[in-house]
């Protein structure tokens, strides 16, 4: 693996040993709601994507990443409910406001955690870059081939 500009991570224990945050199980089959994503163009700034029913747990079980940021869980997606402004506001505890990420979890609320990671991947200059996954799967939702850009 030479060369690569950046690395996506989406399975629980790689999650978790780069983040510090623990999700919730899933059957292995599902995709998870969560993901990592590191550049080493900004190795000091990675990202840190949870759906929106797991940002509460973020006060109670921090991580040392900065950057959060959210989109619609499948337990409540946009295809259940219609969208709304503040669809994110009913998964926020009291509080939120006092961590270092709450303002910029706002600001990032994405539809889908695919259109999350792609944004967080421009973010971090990984948009026509080289990019690992752990999970093929989940590079092929982002429509990631070979040559492909965000």
């Amino acid at each position: 693996m030479r060369n690569l500009d950046g690395v996506v991570v989406s399975s629980p224990y790689n999650t978790y040993y780069l983040s510090g945050f623990k999700g919730i199980a899933h059957k292995s089959d599902e995709p998870r709601p969560y993901s990592v994503v590191f550049s080493r163009h900004q190795p000091d700034h990675p990202v840190l994507l949870v759906a929106d029913y797991y940002v509460g747990s973020l006060i109670n079980q921090p991580t040392w990443i900065e950057d959060i940021r959210s989109f619609p869980g499948e337990l409540c997606s946009h295809s259940t409910f219609p969208p709304q402004d503040d669809d994110l506001e009913r998964f926020l505890p009291k509080g939120i406001d006092g961590v270092p990420w709450g303002e910029s979890l706002r600001s990032h609320y994405s539809d889908n955690i695919a259109q999350s990671c792609r944004e967080a991947m421009t973010d971090l200059d990984l948009a026509s870059g080289r990019v690992a996954f752990d999970d093929l799967r989940f590079g092929q939702q982002l429509g990631m081939g070979k040559g492909s850009k965000c």
